[in-house]
């Protein structure tokens, strides 16, 4: 893209109102415009959809859960209260497989080991990963570029190429980015706090967690995958941050819709597309470029040149189709990443703020200004054990889903159990619940963040521990039925070992150079006081209201 398209970009944006800072942020005022139009569509639309559906709907329903309710109401009720409905009906199925209704399908939950390895076995044309990624993100109406099957398929590189590049390639190269990792979190939490104000009196900045994490990993990311160029340039890292926001709600919003009225509630949200425009004006040029000069790997060490080499050879991919892959990667890069810090983040502020959580504290930044020490000067953060058990207690206690290893029926399916699954149900394993049983978790309420480090300890003097259900040392990025944040089996997340470094360098960050404390602390909360965190279906979502001060270390 020239400078001049580069300036006619910068100033379109401009004249929407679409930034408040460099960052891209969304301006409040779209927020609220979106809110508006999002919540009235989709009441117009769930009237639309459910309420001339089935009379039948409206009959009692007898499955565990919130049987008080009619099944439509169930179903409603899901959307903004699904991890407390999920909670309820596994503790009164005792360990049964259940099912829970929402809108357009039912949520089939199966919970023993047994079960999920039937899960982890069947063939991808009954029980599918990539079916369930279709219906959540409707990809023929917010990502056009991209033929999506409801199954990938090796012979279209739709798997091996992107576990190739995200699992083995952005790994292996993990050591060569972390230094400039390092240095994009140094200078976003800075660039943050300029934005967020001057500090008060006392040195303390307030910052709203849950936005310096989104703007953060945007970021981190855009080099990873694109390079350092683009990480630099605003409006690229602008519409890379609004790609996922405005998809995410689009998507919402045209599940709940009739087909015919999803091209106006697309364009409402999305702004007739915008971010996506933008990314696809700058990167399908490079792509271009790249595959004309027959770049490679040993060219440019980045997550587009490493889906570039895996495309297919037979039947060639265009450049747009392939920019439309790696477009719904980067939609899953980055708001887990982001809830996982913000979670970690409020739970590091609120034992500082607490005095029993001191202990934690000082143990943390102890591990941290000592056990990254080394000859050779290279910072391992894979070898902090104290910070890896916390981590693992944030995500237990804060689970960003209530569910884990979700698959789509494309066909009828039955369990050996008897659990029966219809054409289009979804399949998945309880996670939220699972992690809150005291049968399986001594204390599930109370946040331990040595819970994971004892454990461990424990299991190399082979004791078995009761504070946690595995019976083998686990890690952060280790997956398996006790730790199932990272799915299961062939789909198990390939990304993980790069989430894990960046939520650890995040922390380490942190720890070695500031103090921090919730602006609103628990302990003065009230029924009034705005919630930390929202539902949506299965998701457990921060406030973008949440607020933690940061103040310097004096060294």
């Amino acid at each position: 893209m020239t400078t001049v398209d580069m300036n006619i970009n910068q100033s379109h944006a401009s004249q929407r109102g679409i930034f408040h800072d460099q960052t891209g942020s969304l301006a409040s005022g779209y927020n609220f415009t979106v809110l508006y139009w999002f919540l009235s569509l989709s009441l117009l639309g769930l009237i639309l959809r459910f309420v001339g559906k089935n009379y039948d709907e409206f009959l009692p329903s007898k499955t565990a859960g919130v049987t008080r309710y009619p099944k439509f109401i169930q179903r409603l009720l899901y959307l903004v209260w699904g991890p407390r409905i999920l909670d309820d009906a596994y503790f009164v199925a005792n360990g049964k497989s259940f099912k829970i209704p929402t809108p357009g399908h039912d949520l089939c939950v199966v919970s023993t080991p047994e079960l999920v390895q039937e899960i982890k076995e069947n063939s991808s044309r009954q029980l599918s990963l990539n079916g369930i990624a279709k219906d959540l993100l409707q990809p023929q109406f917010t990502i056009p570029a991209h033929e999506w099957l409801d199954q990938r398929t090796h012979s279209q590189g739709h798997s091996s190429g992107y576990v190739r590049a995200i699992q083995t390639l952005l790994t292996s190269h993990l050591p060569q980015f972390q230094p400039q990792i390092e240095k994009i979190i140094r200078q976003a939490f800075e660039f943050e706090f300029k934005q967020a104000g001057g500090p008060n009196a006392e040195g303390w900045h307030d910052v709203k967690i849950f936005g310096l994490m989104k703007r953060t990993i945007t970021k981190l990311n855009t080099y990873i995958f694109f390079g350092e160029e683009l990480g630099q340039n605003p409006l690229f890292t602008a519409a890379a941050l609004d790609f996922p926001q405005s998809t995410f709600i689009a998507a919402e919003l045209l599940r709940c819709l009739p087909s015919f009225l999803c091209p106006l509630g697309l364009n409402i949200i999305t702004r007739n597309r915008w971010a996506e425009k933008v990314m696809m004006s700058y990167l399908v040029p490079i792509v271009q470029a790249r595959l004309d000069a027959g770049a490679t790997g040993q060219d440019h060490a980045d997550v587009m040149q490493w889906l570039i080499d895996s495309s297919p050879k037979k039947n060639p991919w265009t450049a747009a189709e392939i920019v439309g892959q790696i477009l719904t990667l980067w939609f899953a890069g980055v708001f887990q990443p982001a809830i996982v810090g913000s979670y970690a983040l409020i739970d590091l502020a609120d034992h500082f703020s607490d005095g029993d959580g001191q202990g934690l504290v000082d143990e943390l930044m102890s591990e941290v200004r000592n056990g990254l020490r080394s000859d050779d000067g290279k910072r391992d953060v894979e070898k902090l054990e104290v910070l890896d058990s916390f981590l693992r207690e944030s995500i237990r206690v804060n689970n960003s889903d209530a569910v884990s290893g979700r698959r789509k029926a494309m066909e009828p399916f039955a369990f050996s159990d008897g659990l029966e699954v219809q054409k289009g149900d979804w399949v998945c394993f309880p996670m939220w619940p699972m992690m809150r049983d005291p049968a399986r978790y001594e204390d599930p309420n109370k946040f331990d963040g040595f819970r994971f480090i004892k454990a461990n300890q424990m299991l190399r003097r082979g004791q078995n521990p009761k504070t946690v259900p595995e019976r083998t040392e686990m890690k952060f990025t280790d997956a398996g039925y006790d730790w199932p944040i990272w799915g299961f089996g062939r789909e198990t997340c390939p990304g993980r070992w790069y989430a894990s470094l960046v939520m650890k360098l995040l922390l380490v960050h942190v720890l070695e150079n500031y103090e921090c404390k919730m602006a609103e602390p628990k302990e003065t909360r009230s029924r009034w006081s705005w919630p930390r965190y929202f539902f949506w279906r299965t998701g457990v979502v921060p406030s973008s209201r949440t607020v933690v001060q940061f103040r310097k270390l004096q060294q």
